[in-house]
């Protein structure tokens, strides 16, 4: 009786190890929401995607695509070239995509979105980050900045 009680659990322990080798199940998706800058415009970031719409009033100024996401590239580049023609090539292009809508915040008067960078399971080291859209009223009256930080 104790030898099958034994087995049992061994083979509960088994499965569970097996439903564990994987990926991971995706984070619960993120509600969008909407910020009002200082400057009148508004901040539409939409639910799950994260995808970002500016707007004046009704009339539409600037939309992403839904499933855009922000991308880094590192790279080594080479310029060669003398009386003005110049030739740039980059060699050992690696990207990083931050495919994951993480979070979105209404800070110090701006709309801040986040994405993360989702690791590659097959690099040999796997980075980890977070890119960070900021929308945020410009310097001059009409102006609107929008800025991308890489983490």
């Amino acid at each position: 009786m104790r030898w099958l009680a034994s087995l049992a659990l061994g083979t509960a322990a088994l499965s569970l190890f097996a439903a564990c080798d994987g990926e991971p199940p995706p984070p619960p998706p993120v509600d969008g929401g909407e910020v009002a800058l200082a400057d009148g415009t508004r901040v539409v970031i939409a639910d799950g995607s994260g995808a970002v719409s500016l707007f004046d009033g009704d009339r539409a100024l600037l939309a992403s695509p839904e499933h855009a996401r922000p991308i880094a590239r590192t790279f080594t580049e080479r310029v060669t070239g003398n009386l003005g023609i110049w030739s740039f090539r980059r060699q050992g292009v690696t990207e990083h995509r931050y495919d994951r809508f993480q979070a979105w915040r209404e800070e110090a008067g701006a709309a801040v979105v986040e994405y993360a960078l989702v690791p590659d399971p097959e690099a040999e080291t796997p980075v980890e980050g977070v890119a960070t859209l900021r929308i945020a009223p410009g310097d001059r009256a009409d102006t609107t900045v929008i800025t991308l930080l890489n983490v």
